[in-house]
Order: C-alpha cells, then structure tokens, then sequence
C-alpha cells in the first residue's frame, strides 16, 4: 500500500526490498547489494540508480546515499553526500497524513547522526583573509562590525556561536540553547532589502520569524541604514528572549 501511495500519488519509484544491515554494522553496500544494482539496472536500462544504507544502535543513527552511474566500462559506484535540509519536506508531510495509522514516529527528541556524509559549510575565515562577490554586502568593513556585535551578542549568552557561510549569498549565525532548541540567524539573497530571519528547531518542530516584524503592525518593517543594523537584530532577540 504504501509504495503504491508513493508511486500513483509522488512518482516516486521502489526498487528492490528492505533489508536490514543492522546486525551487520554495514554503514555501505554489501557486495550483493551492489551486485543486484548493477543487474538490476543493466536488465531495466537504468543509467543512474541511488542506493540509501542505513544503520542505527542505541548511540545514533546513519543514512549514507551511494550513486550508481552506468558507464561504457560497467557499473561505478560513489558515496554522495547529502544536503540537509531542516524541518519536514513536502513528500514527508503527505506520506506521514496519508497513513498516520501505521507510520512509526521517531520517539526522540533530538536525532543523533554518526557516519553522516554530509555537504559541508563553509566556516567563515578571519576577517584578513574573507573575500566576498563585488557588491556583496559583507565587503565592507562597517558591515563586518555590525555582524561582529551581533555574534558577540550571541556569545555573551550562549556557547559555540557559528559565524558560517552557507553558499554565495547567504550568511548564518548557528548556536544551542543548551536542552532546549538549536537556532539560526539567516542573512539570505535578498538582505539587505528583506529583513534577516530567526529559525527554531525545538521538539521536532521548525519556526521562524522576520526579525523585521517583530512587535510592529501590519507591513514588516526594515531598517535600511547599516550603521543601525547590530542593534536592530539585538533588539529583535530580546524581544523573543534569546
């Protein structure tokens, strides 16, 4: 039923059968199941295939993707790593309503990843050495001090504040809130027109907010000078209690 669910309803195709690599401790494919890949694909006229590995003990839990690519030499295999994406997606939502009955929810708070092979952010350097697009808005140096009181704000509160570059256009301020939730600042594309934005991840549940809303009415509200930039973030924090 429920990769029939998956197939009418997502296009999303099943091939093979669950089996379990826990016992084995396997965080790869075993030989027979990349035997049966391959096969399988030079029987189907497959060109690329994606193969999940799980495994899981009492400390964590892995879920590694590997890439089959038929070549003019064979079958190659290769780990791929995942870009993460936090909160649930739009395919998880609608599996999980559509058989709320008999789908297993996760009895954690908090998962726990080990072997996880994962797309990497990029740890901002010291400010000598950062190189930002022409334009962008980090390029000056008055700008880089405004995001350095809002990261000292941060630290005066909380450990382990990450000043990170996600990609080229986008600049994250991460930190925990020790048991309790973890956070992000987001500077996005479209900063400084829009408003920054705060994520919450706590209990399994994903909330943000435009630090450009806060306690105001009706159309959100950005302040487009720079030099007022810091303190307008802080204030916003304080209003949410971080």
């Amino acid at each position: 039923m429920a990769g029939t669910y998956l197939l009418e309803m997502i296009i999303v195709f099943h091939i093979g059968v669950w089996h379990s690599h826990h016992g084995l401790g396997l965080s790869h494919p075993s030989g027979g199941d990349v035997q049966s890949i391959q096969e399988g694909m030079l029987a189907d006229g497959l060109s690329r295939c994606i193969l999940a590995i799980g495994i899981c003990d009492r400390a964590g839990a892995s879920v590694n993707a590997f890439s089959f690519v038929c070549t003019g030499e064979g079958v190659k295999m290769n780990l791929v790593p995942w870009n993460v994406v936090q909160g649930d997606g739009s395919v998880r939502s609608r599996y999980d309503a559509a058989y709320r009955d008999f789908v297993i929810m996760p009895q954690v708070k908090e998962a726990v990843y080990h072997e996880l092979n994962m797309i990497p952010v990029q740890q901002m350097p010291p400010e000598n050495g950062v190189t930002f697009d022409t334009g962008f808005w980090l390029n000056n140096k008055e700008n880089r001090l405004q995001l350095k009181r809002i990261v000292s704000y941060i630290q005066s509160k909380y450990s382990a504040v990450k000043l990170l570059k996600v990609d080229d256009m986008t600049i994250e301020i991460r930190f925990d809130i020790p048991r309790r939730s973890s956070w992000r600042i987001v500077f996005d594309k479209d900063f400084p027109s829009r408003a920054p934005y705060v994520v919450r991840y706590e209990a399994g549940e994903t909330t943000s907010w435009s630090l450009g809303a806060l306690g105001k009415n009706g159309t959100p509200h950005w302040l487009s000078s720079f030099s007022e930039m810091g303190q307008s973030v802080i204030n916003s924090l304080k209003y949410l209690s971080i």
